[in-house]
Order: structure tokens, then sequence, then C-alpha cells
């Protein structure tokens, strides 16, 4: 019998549900892996209709964005990629704020432990200590909105070696 694995979606972010499905498999114990780590354990049945067969679900971990490896092992090994993409959250976005008023950014998916660097309309914001992403890609940095001009302004974040990402703010 020729195993079958699928892995639903192949690309989100952090905290995402994916779904397994698997079928001709031995039956018994079965680990499924995200990249190296066993995040669940299963049984496959033995007997009956469904025997070999299996439909699960795991969350995406804390992890950096890019290609990950989704596998399954029982006597053989079975894998698919998944591409974390990353997230970022700014707030304020909806409302008008003043001067000394917090901002609050947060992300997942970036480079580990590495330095945020965050600028208002191109001109760096000064925050003491200077912020970094934890051991597994995540941040959330709060600091109070600096002097600016009544209206519109772009808050950049650039971590790392990933691609700045941006945000709007009145």
């Amino acid at each position: 019998v020729n195993s079958k694995f699928t892995l639903t979606p192949t690309t989100g972010s952090i905290g995402d549900t994916l779904t397994l499905t698997g079928s001709g498999f031995a039956g018994g114990a079965l680990n499924v892996f995200f990249d190296t780590q066993v995040i669940k354990s299963i049984t496959v049945p033995t007997t009956g209709t469904t025997a070999g067969a299996f439909t699960t679900t795991i969350v995406v971990p804390p992890t950096t964005a890019g290609a990950h490896t989704v596998k399954v092992q029982d006597t053989e090994e079975f894998e698919a990629t998944f591409t974390v993409t990353q997230q970022f959250n700014l707030t304020p976005t909806g409302t008008p704020i003043s001067v000394g008023d917090n901002i609050n950014i947060t992300g997942n998916g970036f480079p580990v432990n590495a330095t945020i660097v965050v600028s208002l309309d191109n001109v760096p914001v000064t925050i003491t200590p200077v912020p970094t992403t934890s051991g597994t890609g995540t941040f959330n940095v709060t600091f109070p909105a600096p002097p600016a001009a009544k209206g519109q302004h772009t808050i950049r974040v650039q971590i790392g070696s990933a691609a700045p990402v941006s945000g709007t703010i009145t």
C-alpha cells in the first residue's frame, strides 16, 4: 500500500491551524514533527474502514519566517513544507493619537535575537533599552509617540536582515 500525506494550508503564520491527512500508513503510533520538534503523537487505526488513515491538526509554533518541515513518522517518514510568513501589528491605527501617547508594535516570524529599528517618517525613534526579538523571532515594543505634525505618519520597522514592515498612524 502506498502512503500518502498532505498538509493544508502550506503557507501562513505562527498560531495558524494546519490540517494533516494521511492514508496507507501501517497504523499504530505516529509522531508529528515541526522541523525537529515532536509536537503531537497520534494513533492511526490498524483495522476497519479507516485502517492506516488519519486526519489531525497542529498549531504552528513560534518560529522564524521561511520554509519549515512538517513531518509524520511511523515506520517511514513523509514530509511537507510549510512557509511561515511574518506578522506585524501596529496599534493604534484607527484613532488619532497625541505626542506622548503609547504606540505598540508586535510581530512574529522575524529573525531571532535581532535588533529592532523603529522609525517615524524615516527618522529613527530612540527606544531605551534597544528592543530585540526573542529567541523565537517574536517581539512586543511600546514607546511614546515622538513629536510630529498633525496628520498621517509612517511607522517603519526594520529587524535584522528581514524585509522592513510599516504601518500608518494619525
